[in-house]
């Protein structure tokens, strides 16, 4: 692609609005350093920064997994070092095409044929529920360790001769068991981008939690014999069944 003015300066409009929308972070000079400055970031935070991207530049790159950092911190960093490079004008070492989407480029009159490819099916795997009251099978996209089905009941991946078996397991519903700081176990929950959120609960600490927004975690050996010690919570992968069903 030919380097003129006015993409240049839509390249580097787009990133002074990256470093507006992010203005705790700072672009380094060089994209060296990129990944390791990124991978530092909160994973909330390196998807917001994803979509920005994704918005803002056209880029000739598979999308990364939303749930893992060192996949959103190399996407992001491919392109925005590829965009840093217009700076110095310097595109021969830069492996991803970045065009800005805010300017249209310049096309000869002679129109141009153009192949539109179909969209690559979802890979497709087959799984079982061994539910409390039955098996049921299903065709998913994904087959994350614990899954959540349209009832709210929580399943747990285990091995088995089928291709994906899942294994219903007892959670509790914080709601269900949160009350005031009076209580007699208090509890941390460990989230993915290392957030630690304090409460309290009622009861005997389960094994498995489930909160108000669907997130799962599962409960960490105490590290101390006092009963009365904070138990600890980590997150773990989880998703809705609803989510990643194909149907038909």
């Amino acid at each position: 692609m030919q380097l003129t003015p006015e993409y240049k300066s839509a390249i580097l409009s787009a990133l002074e609005k990256f470093e507006l929308e992010f203005s705790d972070f700072s672009l380094p000079d060089t994209a060296e350093t990129l990944v390791e400055v990124l991978i530092a970031r909160s994973i909330r935070e390196l998807k917001k920064m994803n979509d920005f991207l994704a918005k803002s530049f056209t880029v000739c790159l598979p999308p990364p997994k939303r749930n893992s950092k060192v996949s959103l911190s190399h996407w992001a960093s491919q392109v925005l070092a590829d965009a840093l490079s217009f700076k110095s004008q310097d595109r021969g070492s830069c492996s991803v095409e970045v065009t800005a989407k805010e300017l249209l480029p310049f096309e000869e009159a002679v129109p141009v044929e153009t192949e539109t490819l179909d969209p690559e099916p979802a890979p497709i795997y087959k799984i079982r529920l061994l539910g409390e009251y039955g098996i049921s099978e299903h065709r998913v996209s994904q087959t994350p360790p614990y899954l959540i089905n349209k009832a709210g009941d929580l399943f747990c991946k285990v091995y088995s001769l089928f291709p994906t078996d899942y294994s219903q397991v007892s959670p509790e519903y914080l709601s269900n068991i949160e009350v005031a700081a009076t209580s007699t176990t208090n509890i941390e929950l460990l989230t993915e981008n290392l957030v630690v959120l304090g409460t309290a609960i009622c009861g005997v600490p389960p094994l498995y939690l489930i909160t108000k927004e669907g997130g799962v975690y599962k409960r960490r050996r105490r590290s101390l014999v006092d009963q009365r010690s904070v138990v600890q919570y980590a997150q773990v992968l989880s998703e809705h069944l609803s989510n990643i069903e194909i149907c038909g």
